[in-house]
């Protein structure tokens, strides 16, 4: 969370790509349940505030392609999933 939220530095960054380097491919391949909307949402915010470019447009495809239920999930999480596709039409 300290990736997604706090501003972008050289710490951050080298923990992103330790995280990513370890943790990245464990990710589900798609959306089925809460827990993975959660760490999906999780990551594309890391991913964009270190600019990542190609891990956002990846995760991004994944909040972007899941829809069943999602209005039904943590109010945050629909929160931060918006904010996140709302970033990536800015850019």
């Amino acid at each position: 969370m300290a990736i997604a939220w706090l501003p972008a530095n050289a710490d951050r960054t080298n923990l992103f790509t330790y995280m990513k380097g370890r943790f990245y491919t464990s990710l589900p391949l798609r959306i089925k349940n809460e827990t993975n909307f959660d760490q999906i949402a999780w990551w594309a915010m890391a991913t964009q505030n270190v600019v990542d470019t190609a891990a956002a447009r990846f995760l991004i495809d994944k909040l972007i392609a899941y829809t069943p239920a999602a209005a039904s999930y943590n109010v945050g999480l629909n929160g931060h999933a918006c904010r996140i596709l709302a970033d990536s039409i800015r850019k």
